[in-house]
């Protein structure tokens, strides 16, 4: 299973018990990683990214 995959199982976890609280050990669990290691790739992957156009150079 490759790594975005596995996030993926992660972050369906989060959507089915958005109504519920979600514990960070059974997350990381499903996306058979670190605590740690989840969090550090769920914010990489959702921090909004800035775009620097060639003209406000």
């Amino acid at each position: 299973m490759n790594t975005l995959n596995q996030l993926n199982d992660g972050l369906e976890y989060i959507e089915q018990n958005l109504e519920y609280e979600v514990d960070d050990n059974e997350i990381a669990r499903r996306a058979y990683c670190s605590v740690y290691r989840f969090k550090r790739m769920f914010s990489f992957l959702t921090r909004p990214k800035l775009v620097l156009h060639n003209s406000l150079q």
